[in-house]
């Protein structure tokens, strides 16, 4: 059986280590795997006509964010169907309840502990509306999350290397 789960992400490699735990707590289970952004989409007309979400993730995504996917897609390559990354543009729990709709999403890991970073002014943490909506959320409690002065390529290694429990 697969089972797509979501995992909200701001594209920097602490946010992976959730990844990693829903993997672990899985077990065998195969998964599609969607990274999730939130981003509240500008009024401007000629903004949103030149709108596109994959230079968005682009603009994003950081190097090591890329490499460390790359790492952990090699690492449960067994048991990953796919891996995608998305922008949720949603503004409502409503819109993002159909988000996961047309996503045919089963589950979402969320951090208890990590503190979301905005790499966008329109960014916005997806976790009060995964909280809110339909679907069942898994709480992930890291006992090391790393140290947010730590520079990415030191988060790359310590994603293979600290503690975590998860709780549903």
């Amino acid at each position: 059986m697969t089972k797509t789960i979501l995992i909200p992400t701001d594209f920097s490699v602490q946010s992976l280590n959730v990844f990693k735990d829903a993997m672990t707590q899985l077990g065998e289970t195969k998964a599609k795997v969607l990274l999730v952004h939130g981003i509240s989409l500008s009024d401007s007309i000629s903004d949103l006509l030149f709108f596109s979400k994959s230079q968005l993730i682009e603009k994003l995504e950081t190097e090591e964010f890329v490499s460390s996917c790359w790492l952990m897609q090699n690492r449960f390559r067994s048991r990953i169907e796919s891996l995608h990354v998305d922008i949720f543009t949603g503004f409502n729990v409503a819109a993002f309840n159909q988000y996961i709709e047309a996503n045919k999403v089963d589950e979402a890991f969320v951090p208890v502990s990590y503190k979301f970073i905005r790499r966008h002014k329109r960014s916005f943490d997806l976790v009060p509306f995964i909280k809110k909506s339909s679907l069942t959320a898994t709480e992930i409690q890291s006992e090391e999350f790393i140290e947010p002065t730590w520079i990415e390529t030191e988060q790359l290694a310590a994603l293979f290397f600290n503690k975590s429990h998860a709780r549903g």
